[in-house]
Formats: structure tokens, C-alpha cells, sequence
């Protein structure tokens, strides 16, 4: 049949093809980070206090604010 590959390069293809993306995404992930790590905290707040949303983030930055000394401007 014409534009049929031979078995062996069909082989190299389909492996080229799967392990590109692998090749890459380890280059990727392996990459070293020169920021500092971070790290996240979930923490559960309780129920909510005040109906207004600005009540509440007021109450969460004073609670934030206590806790680490000082007040931290956050990134949303």
C-alpha cells in the first residue's frame, strides 16, 4: 500500500511522539526555582460574623495583624 509507514519507523514515531511531552515537562518541573518556596495555609475562620463583606475583611486583617505583627498587604 503507498503512504504506509514501515512497521519499525511507525514504532519510532509513535515513541517520539509520547515521550516529546514527557522530555519537555521534565525540563519544565526540573527547572530550579530562584524564589523563595511559599508556602500555603488553608485556615477555616468560622461562620461568618457580619452580613457586609468589608466588616469581614476587616475582622480577618486585624485577626492576620495580631497573629503576625504587623499588617501585610495581600494579593488578590
Amino acid at each position: 500500500m503507498p503512504g504506509r509507514m514501515p512497521p519499525m519507523a511507525t514504532i519510532v514515531f509513535l515513541l517520539s511522539a509520547l515521550l516529546l511531552p514527557l522530555q519537555t515537562s521534565y525540563f519544565v518541573v526540573a527547572q530550579p526555582n530562584n524564589k523563595a518556596s511559599k508556602k500555603l495555609y488553608i485556615a477555616y475562620l468560622g461562620e461568618k460574623q457580619h452580613e457586609d463583606p468589608q466588616k469581614t475583611t476587616a475582622a480577618h486583617q486585624d485577626m492576620l495583624t495580631r497573629i503576625l505583627g504587623r499588617q501585610q498587604r495581600g494579593s488578590t
